[in-house]
């Protein structure tokens, strides 16, 4: 678990035109891939200035995937947050608290923290549902959540990887807005090398399904209301198609009406004739070159 450097970049720009204050709660004790010079070349290439820390409070943690690092309070109290804990179900990094995830917290901590922020924990949790469910009573009105979760290539990482929908329904359905979805292609570990970040809209899966091997997910939102209760989200794209939805759809897309006027397999033969052109094109043009 950690924040590489596009990981790192992709924070500072989601929360570049936002007042940072309060608590923090990250899952797991994150490693940064950066020093305090690294983390200052970041803020700076956003645009965002970062919040000036006195020598005492610039410390290195010893225990991350990273060897020496900086340590990740550093980095949010950079951004402007006053105190930062940390959860994981081992004690061997020193968390704040130790508890499971996969089981509902303790009412203690519903309703406190400004931003919720998952570098690698979430595919790691077999009962997915409740450490989603676990995010949003974590939040309060207001607060933010970022996930950096795998979406593909990461045989064996941990018991799932997950589809951009998974985030942008759920959290939608719970309340939650401004939310952006980026895709990191990313060449060996999990953001380690990331090289391009790609943002993702629904209804692009086709189109950039057949362009990614190794990448991960970079998911913002906020929680704009607390319901009376949790609730679990049908698949948006069913919704549009099918459901309550399909009223709000607008006009029919571009390959649905491909495929009712030429008939699915011709319609099918034609978009992989077109692929390596889309490659080239998305690639080329609409991928934005990380750290």
């Amino acid at each position: 678990m950690g924040y590489s450097k596009a990981a790192l970049q992709l924070l500072v720009r989601a929360f570049k035109d936002k007042e940072c204050s309060g608590k923090v709660l990250t899952f797991g004790r994150n490693g940064v891939d950066a020093d305090h010079d690294g983390l200052l070349r970041i803020f700076r290439r956003e645009g965002r200035p970062p919040r000036v820390l006195p020598g005492s409070e610039v410390k290195y943690d010893p225990l991350t995937q990273f060897g020496k690092s900086i340590h990740q309070d550093v980095f949010f109290k950079m951004l402007g947050f006053d105190e930062i804990h940390s959860v994981d179900y081992f004690d061997n990094e020193k968390p704040t608290f130790t508890l499971d995830l996969n089981k509902r917290i303790p009412r203690e901590l519903e309703g406190q923290y400004d931003l919720v922020s998952d570098a690698g924990t979430l595919e790691h949790c077999f009962d997915v549902k409740e450490v989603l469910f676990n995010t949003v009573r974590l939040l309060k009105p207001g607060g933010h959540v970022a996930f950096f979760s795998p979406m593909s290539g990461m045989v064996d990482h941990g018991f799932y990887s997950f589809s951009p929908t998974l985030f942008r329904d759920f959290f939608k359905i719970n309340g939650f807005d401004g939310m952006h979805i980026s895709i990191l292609r990313a060449r060996g570990g999990c953001f380690r090398t990331a090289r391009r970040r790609y943002d993702y809209t629904p209804g692009t899966a086709e189109v950039i399904s057949d362009l990614f091997g190794k990448s991960d997910i970079f998911f913002t939102a906020r929680k704009a209301a607390a319901g009376p209760e949790l609730l679990v989200p049908i698949q948006g794209y069913y919704l549009t198609q099918f459901g309550d939805e399909k009223s709000k759809a607008g006009k029919t897309p571009w390959k649905e009406a491909v495929k009712r006027l030429l008939g699915l397999k011709l319609a099918y033969f034609l978009y992989r004739l077109s692929l390596p052109v889309r490659r080239f094109v998305i690639l080329n043009f609409r991928f934005e070159r990380m750290l």
